[in-house]
């Protein structure tokens, strides 16, 4: 006979990796589309992800059905010291305008769906310790199921007769990057209640969702090769 405390462990097992099973099975991929008018580049994407939690073997609670638009424009609009051909500015050598617009609508906000939470010895609650959504009021969902913004807006100028190339606008300035780890990747801040650490691995989303983008200056400048460094 098997004692209370080792079956508990298999249970508890079997209960994530079936958890697991079904948010993987229900993330659908994107779909993504471009288009390119000489100078300018129009792309963008259609994302869905279904979130199911599973408190037992024997019921499910949908907790995210998320909707997702991105809209990009990449506009080439100053080359060889001339603004979309008509206007000579000699000192500068090219320039890009870059804007990234994201659309959100998590309908489980408009479904509300209701959860059964457990108590701590895994025992189910009364009909009158369920949880709804409905219990907050409409205004309250309507300000959390939506998200309209234009993500990033900046303008890369590089200059012609100097070393220097500058992104002015509306940006993420990612500072090192590694796997899950971000000690010195610190310019810009993070929106936590988007996303958190388990959607963060690509291809699902990525940091670039979770960072908020911020008015900046960034400014580089390129002094070839520094001795067994190049590019610098």
């Amino acid at each position: 006979m098997m004692g209370n405390g080792r079956i508990r462990p298999v249970r508890q097992v079997w209960r994530s990796a079936l958890g697991a099973a079904v948010a993987i099975g229900l993330c659908s991929s994107s779909a993504l589309a471009t288009q390119k008018f000489g100078p300018i580049e129009l792309s963008g994407n259609l994302q869905s992800q279904n979130i199911v939690r599973n408190p037992d073997v024997d019921e499910y609670h949908f907790v995210q059905q998320r909707n997702t638009f991105r809209a990009r424009v990449d506009w080439d609009w100053l080359q060889r010291g001339k603004w979309i051909d008509r206007f000579d500015f000699p000192f500068i050598e090219s320039s890009k305008l870059f804007l990234l617009y994201r659309g959100v609508y998590d309908s489980i906000y408009d479904y509300t769906p209701t959860f059964r939470e457990r108590d701590f010895r895994g025992r189910k609650p009364g009909r009158a310790a369920l949880r709804d959504l409905n219990d907050l009021p409409r205004n309250a969902l309507d300000s959390i199921k939506f998200e309209n913004q234009l993500r990033e807006a900046y303008i890369d100028l590089k200059l012609k007769d100097a070393p220097l190339s500058f992104r002015l606008g509306k940006q993420q300035i990612i500072w090192g990057e590694a796997d899950d780890f971000r000690m010195l990747d610190r310019a810009n801040p993070l929106d936590t209640s988007w996303h958190f650490i388990e959607e963060i691995p690509p291809p699902s989303f990525g940091w670039d969702d979770l960072r908020i983008p911020q008015w900046m200056l960034k400014g580089l400048l390129d002094i070839g090769d520094v001795g067994p460094l190049s590019n610098v």
